[in-house]
């Protein structure tokens, strides 16, 4: 399992790419391990933000 830095980053670098549905799956994993960036990112793309 992937730490919840590394979920964050590969997220951020999707989300670079292009690939919001992909970096959302890893910004959950983040979530899922208490990430606050995670929190922050999925609360952000729910409200059409990113």
């Amino acid at each position: 399992m992937a730490s919840a830095l590394d979920a964050a980053n590969l997220g951020v670098l999707l989300e670079e790419q292009g690939r919001p549905d992909e970096a959302r799956t890893w910004y959950l994993k983040g979530y899922g391990t208490d990430d606050a960036y995670g929190a922050f990112t999925l609360r952000r793309a729910a409200q059409g933000e990113g």
